[in-house]
């Protein structure tokens, strides 16, 4: 699946998923969140190789409305992504460790007893480097300018 990333402004931009079939899914997106959310989901599903997270759902014909909601069963692969990118997005900014992020996610998925992802500091690490570089490449966009990233789990 192709992912282009078009850059209206500072505060919106226009996502478009080109899937292998030729289908698209697109929508016009506030920037602040979603592009951070929307990285930290590439870079944890791309690193961890999950398949049927957002971006693999999305790849496979879900589209963004169906995804959007926070009603995924417990435990669910995509339960499980969500529960761990929300956290992550905050080492991905720099202001959470990964030490910590490692820690607390251990305890949240035991409160909801469930096992944790496989997730480790030197995985994380790795997460950082590219989510830096996708946000420098966004930043050095001019308006209008699109970005493509390239879906590919397997």
């Amino acid at each position: 699946m192709t992912i282009e990333l078009t850059k209206h402004s500072d505060t919106e931009h226009h996502l478009r998923c080109t899937r292998a079939d030729a289908s698209v899914e697109e929508a016009q997106l506030e920037s602040k969140s979603f592009l951070i959310h929307d990285f930290t989901h590439l870079m944890y599903e791309l690193e961890a190789k999950i398949d049927k997270g957002f971006w693999g759902s999305v790849a496979a014909g879900e589209t963004f409305v169906s995804l959007r909601g926070h009603d995924f069963d417990p435990g669910s692969v995509l339960w499980q992504t969500e529960m761990v990118v929300g956290p992550l997005q905050s080492v991905m900014q720099d202001k959470n460790t990964s030490e910590g992020l490692v820690e607390g996610l251990k305890q949240l998925f035991d409160a909801h007893g469930e096992v944790m992802p496989d997730l480790t500091v030197e995985m994380i690490a790795r997460m950082q480097d590219k989510f830096h570089a996708l946000m420098g490449e966004w930043r050095s966009l001019a308006f209008g300018q699109t970005m493509t990233v390239t879906w590919d789990v397997l």
